[in-house]
């Protein structure tokens, strides 16, 4: 097959790190890939051991306005040295746009892989698509998704030669792309100041739930002079209210700005603790790497994370609209638990083949006989309903 990935850049700083693995599965199988980068990027991670060659080529998109992006997706497909594409696989909603306009003009079928529940909401935007599948990271997305769009998610594929079933169907899960875990090792908190990650949750307005949590940290701060550091994600250090509380609170001497974490993956380890205010709403991979190598997690209630974090094991779930003392005793509780090992669902996800296999699958529906079940006009997907 011939597959044009096409990424965002949310998606490119969150995941391409460990894309490698899943790249050289695909070329390895036969398939020759056409990806597309978004024009700031800095240079794709993979190239170092995936050289650009005739199997995989890549491309800049640099984003158009909605007036100038019919022709500017038209240049784009231009540059392909061959007019046949097989499937559009879209990762990120910034290329949802023009991924899908490209896939029209290259009369060929579209894959959208979302990664996060407002991805998932955001699909009731979408109309038409006849040849639009859709995959989730855990099945438990599907269940926001609008119910026509439910129908185009792809499902567990039946045993070999055994009818399909029309209920009870399992959506097919494809993971996030993981980096390998470092191994745990027991906590260095007596060699001098542990890192606490403040998450932003993709919020810059005033936040209640944030501003308790804040405040719980200047207390145990107040407490526990140099016991930690305080690393608070961009956006939220310039929101003016959260300045005048680091202020006020006396944090600001053991506070530093951060990029997203996205940006920032590997900082995480034990003894480093992850607090989550607000719901992130996504399988961000820094988290779940981090997670693995021992990190400890407080958390709001996040429905990307139930699958996962629902143990008081592995990380501390706060209630919503959490009083500052609430949020200060689970920051004492997880600071005095030593690191956890992964919960079983990352470490299966760790296991770069579990992808691998998920992404072969959702290829295969748009080939040989199971693309017939995806690939129906508007009228026969009406009648069989």
């Amino acid at each position: 097959m011939r597959i044009l990935e096409w990424i965002d850049q949310d998606r490119f700083d969150s995941e391409s790190l460990a894309d490698a693995a899943t790249l050289a599965a695909l070329l390895e199988d036969g398939h020759r890939i056409l990806r597309v980068l978004p024009t700031n990027s800095g240079g794709d991670p993979t190239e170092a051991t995936l050289p650009s060659s005739r199997s995989l080529r890549r491309f800049e998109w640099a984003g158009a306005s909605r007036w100038r992006e019919r022709g500017e997706v038209a240049r784009l497909c231009d540059r392909f040295e061959e007019s046949t594409v097989d499937v559009v696989w879209l990762r990120g909603r910034g290329v949802w746009s023009p991924g899908r306009r490209a896939a029209s003009m290259l009369s060929t079928g579209c894959w959208i892989e979302l990664g996060s529940l407002q991805e998932a909401t955001a699909t009731r935007s979408l109309r038409g698509g006849d040849d639009l599948v859709l995959s989730v990271p855990v099945p438990s997305f599907s269940t926001s998704l609008p119910a026509e769009i439910r129908r185009r998610v792809a499902h567990v594929e039946p045993p070999t030669g055994s009818a399909p079933e029309r209920g009870g169907r399992t959506p097919l899960s494809v993971p996030p792309p993981l980096q390998p875990p470092m191994p745990i090792t027991a906590s260095t908190n007596t060699d001098g100041p542990f890192p606490m990650v403040v998450l932003s949750g993709g919020r810059s307005a005033s936040d209640r739930g944030r501003d308790r949590c804040l405040a719980a940290i200047a207390a145990i701060a107040r407490k526990n002079p140099g016991a930690f550091e305080v690393f608070l994600e961009d956006p939220i250090v310039e929101v003016p209210g959260v300045r005048k509380l680091l202020a006020t609170s006396g944090l600001q001497p053991v506070v530093t700005a951060i990029p997203s974490i996205r940006r920032c993956r590997g900082m995480l380890a034990q003894p480093a603790i992850l607090v989550v205010p607000t719901p992130v709403g996504r399988l961000e991979p820094a988290v779940l790497e981090a997670v693995s190598r021992g990190a400890r997690v407080v958390a709001t209630a996040d429905p990307a994370q139930r699958d996962w974090l629902g143990d008081r094991q592995r990380g501390v779930v706060v209630p919503p609209r959490a009083s500052a003392g609430r949020w200060e005793s689970a920051l004492v509780e997880a600071m005095a638990s030593p690191p956890q090992p992964a919960p079983p669902m990352i470490e299966r996800w760790l296991d770069p083949a579990l992808r691998i296999e998920a992404v072969r699958s959702v290829l295969r529906r748009f080939e040989g006989p199971i693309r017939v079940g995806f690939r129906r006009s508007g009228r026969e997907a009406a009648g069989s309903r």
